[in-house]
């Protein structure tokens, strides 16, 4: 299963943002892009009680209305934090520290990162570079550790013809 997002709105709430201001909001981004209440499947929401409260939140008055249409709504509470927790509680930090360390050595020199670019470019990859780690983006270690796994036979090869000793895993059960 693959999870991806896109934004469909962002809405202004002037006055209050109680948790019908929030459903009215959110009623409003589904009409203008012609959504359907019964094609919803979950939602998420972080904040106070009184705007996802069991019984008029807005995760209630949502799953309310999906039901209305003879659908069911999944809620989930939070699921920013419960990913942190999980990343944290797998213990990739070596992993994630020898990665970062293999990238910043191909991109911190100017010359080094074009010639591992024309490398990638040579060898017709699907990508044209690695990726830095960002510590304030939340998806940007997985997406890191993603681009990595799928070029690591390119990494090494360039490591190799750099005459660098970082090994590179490049055995297929490395995952």
């Amino acid at each position: 299963m693959e999870i991806s997002q896109e934004l469909a709105g962002l809405e202004t709430l002037r006055g209050t943002t109680k948790s019908e201001d929030l459903f009215a909001a959110v009623a409003r981004v589904l009409e203008r892009y012609n959504l359907s209440w019964e094609k919803m499947v979950g939602i998420t929401t972080v904040g106070a009680p009184a705007r996802i409260g069991r019984k008029s939140g807005l995760a209630t008055l949502v799953a309310q209305k999906v039901a209305q249409c003879r659908s069911k709504l999944n809620q989930y509470h939070c699921i920013l934090h419960q990913e942190q927790l999980c990343a944290k509680s797998i213990g990739l930090g070596d992993v994630v520290r020898d990665v970062i360390k293999i990238i910043n050595c191909i991109r911190s020199k100017a010359l080094s990162h074009r010639q591992f670019r024309a490398l990638l470019e040579e060898v017709g990859v699907q990508y044209s570079d690695v990726l830095y780690h960002q510590k304030v983006c939340w998806l940007s270690k997985g997406k890191v550790l993603k681009r990595f796994f799928e070029l690591r036979h390119a990494i090494a090869e360039f490591l190799t013809t750099k005459g660098s000793d970082i090994q590179v895993p490049t055995d297929d059960s490395w995952t």
